[in-house]
């Protein structure tokens, strides 16, 4: 059985994508931190059903804090990688949560890339992210290559 790790898997798109792979027959290893952004009640429902699933672990970790060693052994335990975690909104990325941004979005997926690089048993690695990337367009239905306009 294939065993990946989902980043994030307390979200709406990390849950929902963790009870597919399992449905799909794959071992899923879910890891989130339970930020504040969004509540903790909506995390653990999105969880509910994942965690009576013998198919599905969850390790509660801040990838941004933890060490190269904790999180080498997690992604050695795994064949693929889907990054979800991340702080999300651009209005929240300055001011005074820049420094959360920061943690969130670009030290904890530096310290996963680098844990995911040392370890030999992982295949892919997908990152995800979010519509915000294309900023303000005015065509509803987004490709990577649209431009977008300055507000």
């Amino acid at each position: 059985m294939s065993r990946i790790l989902i980043t994030g898997c307390a979200g709406f798109i990390g849950s929902n994508l963790a009870e597919k792979l399992i449905e799909g027959g794959y071992y899923v290893v879910g890891v989130d931190c339970f930020t504040d952004y969004y509540s903790s009640k909506l995390k653990q429902f999105n969880l509910n059903r994942l965690l009576a699933n013998s198919h599905f672990q969850l390790i509660r970790l801040d990838i941004s804090e933890a060490s190269f060693n904790q999180l080498t052994d997690i992604v050695r335990q795994v064949e693929y990688v889907v990054h979800e975690a991340a702080q999300p909104g651009v209005r929240k990325s300055w001011g005074t949560d820049f420094k959360d941004y920061v943690r969130h979005n670009i030290i904890a997926t530096q310290k996963l890339v680098e844990a995911v690089s040392k370890a030999e048993s992982v295949k892919r690695f997908i990152f995800a992210s979010s519509s915000s990337v294309y900023g303000n367009v005015g065509n509803v239905r987004l490709r990577e290559d649209a431009l977008s306009k300055l507000a």
